[in-house]
């Protein structure tokens, strides 16, 4: 497993900054706490940061509540 930042997410895919070695085309499984695991393959790797686009969307519903709740998070922090 290797840990990276969230800098960015979509129904289709997501950005990540952090020191994990990726490979593109390699395939993965996303793990965010609150969302179920998304499986994806690795788009691109450039400078720190890398792109990975999901093999399924995530229903709008379900990403605009797991944002909801990971703002909320934050301001109770």
């Amino acid at each position: 497993a290797q840990r990276m930042r969230l800098c960015d997410i979509s129904q289709g895919g997501m950005k990540f900054e952090g020191e994990a070695r990726l490979t593109v085309g390699a395939a993965v499984v996303v793990s965010l706490t609150g969302l179920a695991p998304q499986p994806g393959v690795v788009r691109w790797c450039l400078d720190g940061f890398a792109g990975v686009a999901l093999n399924r969307p995530i229903a709008l519903v379900v990403l605009v509540d797991w944002l909801h709740a990971q703002r909320e998070a934050r301001q109770a922090a």
